[in-house]
């Protein structure tokens, strides 16, 4: 009786003490970096052998993942494996033919996107064939999207060039057009073959701008379910962010050069790669007198949002951040509400950082400098498919010449429980400080 007296008097007398502390907390929380605490799991690095091949891999583009499994490009082929580490296999490689082509692939280019059922990839065969192609991570099962023979979708001809690849579910968008008779669009086609869909092309009215489109899909496209977000111009230097529905046909603007810079100064300048998930929407923006940075908004609508810019502190790195913007190289990629970017910090070193749109938080994941697997990391390479339901896959060198792809668990912590958890530390801390004084 006289010990619980005793700790009730105690939690009561220090009940002050403790509401500070949980103030100065919930005041922190939105600024504060988080480290990241989850460990690496090895995929494959330049000692595991290829997979029905020679040797052992020499290098590695920027993976992707989708579900449970993650692929790469390696040597000539494409690899698939485990997040959670075990045996690859290849999926695709230069002895596989052409789906409605002749002969076998002369070139695999890396892949760009996948979803839980297939890579999608550009590849070329003799004779300069060229098309945008879909494996399947079950059976391997080549399927044709569009190749130089495809007809062109509410246009006239065929294709004579096709990039920019973007799969979900069993459906690939992708940019093409043909350079002879100046057409150019945003096309989406299915791994159960059948006539593409037009998503806009150069007979688009641009949403909340002037004319139509001039310039579609350069730099970048991005599809998931039945939308498709693209970069999109037009006369008079028109330029901005667009989300079409595949099933409605309809297009909607995200943001144009009209559009204030959150947390900046005047209207955005020019727009890169967007990237699309359930949830959201992001993009790399720039802006007059060198500002950069990535954005974000809810695909359903909303603020438009600041990720990072050249004004955010770098979470255990130092200064602010002085790069975000790598042009030609996306190094951007989202997931439900969650973001992972690229970026380099006041000195140079180059770090992958998440975010959720919904939490004001930054996690650093990995910077050069770092240990990882017991080797110094010298570089870092992910791209728009990297990340998928908090794990993010990536492609890290060393120091020592050698270089793997790796995937970790992104988890940034509720507020809820970092008080709950506080509440838990300062409680106990101060009750056994009274005990033992």
């Amino acid at each position: 009786m006289n010990l619980t007296l005793t700790l009730i008097s105690s939690i009561r007398s220090h009940l002050s003490w403790v509401r500070m502390y949980l103030i100065t907390l919930i005041l922190a929380w939105g600024t504060s970096p988080v480290a990241l605490a989850a460990g690496f799991t090895k995929i494959a690095d330049t000692s595991t052998a290829i997979p029905n091949g020679v040797g052992n891999f020499d290098g590695f583009d920027k993976p992707i993942i989708s579900g449970s499994t993650v692929a790469f490009h390696g040597g000539a082929g494409i690899y698939v494996g485990p997040s959670t580490g075990g045996s690859l296999q290849v999926i695709v490689d230069l002895n596989d033919a052409i789906p409605a082509g002749i002969g076998n692939f002369t070139s695999i280019e890396r892949p760009r996107s996948s979803s839980e059922s297939i890579v999608a990839f550009r590849a070329r065969g003799s004779n300069d064939q060229l098309g945008i192609y879909a494996v399947s991570m079950t059976d391997g099962t080549l399927s044709r999207i569009a190749d130089q023979n495809t007809a062109i979708a509410n246009g006239s001809g065929t294709f004579s060039g096709m990039s920019l690849e973007s799969a979900s579910g069993s459906t690939v968008a992708f940019s093409g057009g043909n350079v002879g008779n100046s057409q150019r669009g945003i096309y989406v086609g299915s791994t159960s073959g059948g006539p593409l869909t037009r998503v806009a092309d150069r007979n688009t009215p641009i949403p909340g701008g002037v004319g139509v489109f001039e310039r579609l899909g350069q730099p970048g496209v991005a599809l998931h379910g039945n939308k498709v977000a693209w970069t999109g111009r037009g006369a008079n230097s028109q330029v901005g962010i667009y989300i079409g529905d595949v099933t409605e046909g309809s297009i909607v603007r995200v943001a144009d050069a009209s559009f204030a810079i959150p947390d900046g100064i005047g209207t955005f300048r020019s727009f890169y790669f967007p990237y699309l998930s359930q949830s959201i929407v992001a993009f790399e923006g720039l802006g007059d007198n060198g500002q950069e940075g990535i954005y974000a908004v809810f695909a359903e609508g909303g603020m438009l949002t600041r990720v990072a810019d050249l004004n955010t502190s770098v979470p255990f790195g130092n200064g602010n951040f002085s790069q975000l913007f790598f042009n030609g190289n996306p190094s951007v990629s989202v997931s439900g509400s969650m973001i992972a970017f690229q970026g380099l910090d006041s000195e140079g070193q180059t770090g992958i950082y998440a975010k959720s749109i919904s939490k004001d938080v930054l996690t650093k994941i990995v910077a050069t400098g770092d240990t990882l697997d017991g080797r110094s990391v010298n570089g870092l390479r992910f791209g728009i498919d990297s990340l998928d339901a908090g794990v993010l896959a990536f492609a890290a060198s060393f120091t020592d010449g050698t270089s793997g792809v790796y995937t970790t668990s992104i988890a940034v912590p509720e507020p809820s429980s970092l008080i709950l958890g506080a509440i838990g530390m300062v409680m106990f801390v101060r009750l056994r400080s009274n005990q033992t004084g």
